[in-house]
């Protein structure tokens, strides 16, 4: 049953000859020298530095030739002018510049977390700890949303890496993505009816709060932050002030 999948190579190939397969790109985000032992022998090499990153418009051509997800998209629907279901009711997108002139556009909501892959009481931490950005679509209903097969990964990078070069290098792929979506050609799609051109924007990142401070440029610990909330954007003595009187 498995002749032929014996190698990594062979399963690849099977993959994209059968399947819709997105094979991840790798990035150098650049290079440095590090002592490696080759041979009982030491020598200082170049090593990249690198993330992996999985096309975004690769990913919605695959996912838009389901049918199930392109209704949902044709289908969508704002709730009623004083109505709020769902972030896609709010002001932010009616009056975005993409949703007003397309109204089916694509609604992505990007994620970014840290996540530690070691014994977080161990002597490794942290140098194992890796960056994971995904993505959804918001014109799905929520309910189908939050189920794992509605997540998709955008890219991977070790924490380390992504504070040594930014979120800029990491993720100038899926910026390009954007601004192509976002324009008026927007990105053509060949489905089985014939091709198509959809668009669409970024309309929310979400995270925690250090990976929220992280992507917006901000301290990630509000502990010696001049303004410790984003929300209200209280200063450090007023919100000594605040807590101590509650």
């Amino acid at each position: 049953m498995y002749a032929g999948l014996e190698t990594e190579y062979s399963r690849k190939a099977f993959f994209k000859s059968k399947f819709l397969f997105n094979e991840p790109c790798e990035l150098v985000l650049g290079s440095r020298m590090q002592w490696r032992t080759r041979k009982q022998q030491r020598k200082l090499v170049s090593v990249n530095d690198t993330a992996y990153y999985i096309s975004v418009q690769k990913n919605v051509e695959v996912l838009l030739q389901n049918d199930d997800i392109l209704g949902q998209i044709d289908t969508f629907r704002h709730a009623q002018e004083d109505q709020l279901n769902d972030l896609c009711d709010g002001e932010c997108v009616r009056t975005h510049l993409v949703f007003s002139k397309y109204p089916d556009a694509l609604q992505i909501i990007a994620y970014y977390d840290d996540v530690e892959i070691v014994n977080p009481l161990g002597t490794k931490v942290k140098r194992h700890k890796i960056g994971i950005f995904y993505y959804t679509i918001g014109n799905i209903h929520p309910r189908f949303r939050s189920s794992l097969k509605a997540i998709h990964l955008l890219a991977v990078v070790k924490t380390e890496h992504l504070k040594r070069y930014g979120f800029t290098k990491v993720l100038q792929p899926f910026v390009d993505a954007m601004n192509q979506l976002s324009s008026d050609a927007g990105l053509m799609i060949t489905l089985l009816g014939g091709q198509r051109t959809f668009h669409g924007a970024l309309i929310a990142f979400v995270g925690d709060n250090p990976a929220s401070c992280s992507v917006g440029g901000f301290k990630e610990s509000p502990s010696f932050a001049f303004r410790g909330c984003r929300t209200c954007l209280a200063k450090r003595d007023q919100m000594a002030v605040m807590v101590t009187l509650l």
